[in-house]
């Protein structure tokens, strides 16, 4: 008997120290979140919500779920979340507070994905909620939508391809055709008497080629040998420069004096002239000018 109160005393007195820890640790919780400003969410679907889950903005904590209320919204369900979030935390207008899980083995949690807008929300005003997406659901959307593209558009392509494959198949018998008339005529151009053709052509193209690089060589040499033989004619003219600027200058004096005797010079040359003519004359009329001096009728 004694044993059986002993072991009640044990086991009260153990529920009662746990709900005194209990008490305590929300006591300690609710302090440590100190000054809060509330929000409100709306959703239409909670699943997976529950007082007192997380409120985190961009992963990091920053309140709790206080309640959630349900109500009606044009005639559908909707639920108001109001959360508590700390005071003073900045949240842009047009933030969004999407509910989601870390990871597969967390609570479901909402997080408030960070907006861009210079604004801020107001204590007690709403922040747009965007639900999670549940993966059956978007499975089978996913499945209908690809009923749906296999009703409207690959039956009708199948069907047209049917309707096509006769002239499909002719066009390709074609290009055979067209392909076996290439590689004829390719095997015609490389036969045994035409490869000895190419191979000759190649190797003239090869010497013909040796024979370029050596002439480019020559031609190399000659262009040396004409710019050194410039080099030497401007040498030898910046030598002799004084001595050619001498027999320039007399060349330009002994032109100047016979252009001022050339009349003269002229004047000589044509009496002289006509004097050979007279003479000549004269001994073709009578040689014996020659000898006698005078004309053979004026002797004694």
């Amino acid at each position: 008997m004694r044993d059986e109160r002993r072991s009640y005393v044990l086991v009260g007195a153990f529920v009662i120290a746990m709900a005194v820890a209990l008490a305590i640790w929300l006591v300690l919780l609710v302090g440590s979140q100190g000054a809060t400003d509330r929000y409100s969410i709306v959703y239409r679907s909670v699943m997976g919500l529950q007082t007192g889950g997380q409120i985190l903005y961009e992963g990091f904590p920053v309140g709790f779920i206080e309640s959630i209320e349900p109500f009606e919204d044009g005639g559908l369900p909707r639920y108001r979340v109001q959360v508590s979030v700390r005071e003073g935390w900045p949240i842009p207008v047009d933030s969004v507070a999407t509910v989601t899980a870390p990871n597969l083995l967390s609570g479901v949690v909402i997080d408030i994905r960070n907006g861009t807008s210079p604004e801020r929300l107001e204590p007690g005003s709403e922040i747009p909620g965007r639900e999670s997406v549940d993966v059956v659901d978007a499975v089978n959307e996913v499945a209908a939508e690809a009923v749906d593209l296999l009703e409207a558009s690959l039956k009708p392509l199948l069907q047209s391809l049917s309707t096509a494959t006769p002239a499909v198949l002719e066009n390709v018998g074609g290009i055979t055709e067209e392909l076996n008339r290439a590689v004829g005529q390719l095997n015609t151009l490389l036969g045994p008497g035409n490869v000895g053709r190419i191979e000759r052509i190649l190797s003239n193209v090869e010497g013909a080629t040796g024979d370029f690089d050596g002439l480019i060589g020559e031609l190399d040499a000659v262009r040396k040998d004409v710019a050194e033989l410039a080099a030497r004619a401007n040498a030898l003219l910046a030598e002799d420069a004084g001595d050619l600027s001498t027999a320039v200058a007399d060349l330009n004096h002994s032109l100047d004096a016979v252009a001022r005797h050339i009349d003269g010079i002229a004047a000589n040359l044509e009496a002289t002239s006509r004097n050979l003519n007279e003479f000549s004359q004269s001994v073709r009329d009578n040689p014996g000018v020659l000898l006698r001096g005078r004309d053979a009728g004026d002797a004694p």
